[in-house]
């Protein structure tokens, strides 16, 4: 089995500041969208358990990796507020083009 990973150039990693980071979906088979059913008892019915964060990608989804240093970065507040940043800039410039093409409009007329 071939395991398939994508690799993120722009983030780094909190602990040894390496870059690139390596991330796939969550690998837990009982992992959906970050949370397992947790059951109290043996019969373990689906819906008659209650939801805990995925222990492998800490209720993300997503398993993020440093590939030098091996920590398990899912979860982590640093590379939370990296992504926020990261997405906070692609939305100033998605909407910097948008203003961009509604120029373009005014100065066909």
């Amino acid at each position: 089995m071939e395991d398939t990973y994508d690799i993120h150039d722009d983030l780094y990693c909190p602990k040894c500041r390496h870059s690139p980071l390596h991330s796939r979906d969550c690998t837990n088979i009982f992992c959906e969208d970050g949370y397992i059913e947790d059951f109290v008892d043996d019969l373990e019915i689906p819906g008659t358990g209650y939801e805990v964060k995925c222990d492998e990608c800490k209720g993300t989804g997503v398993e993020f990796w440093c590939p030098h240093c091996g920590a398990n970065l899912s979860g982590n507040k640093a590379l939370q507020k990296q992504f926020k940043e990261l997405n906070d800039a692609e939305d100033y410039f998605y909407k910097m083009d948008e203003l961009d093409g509604l120029n373009d409009i005014d100065n066909e007329e």
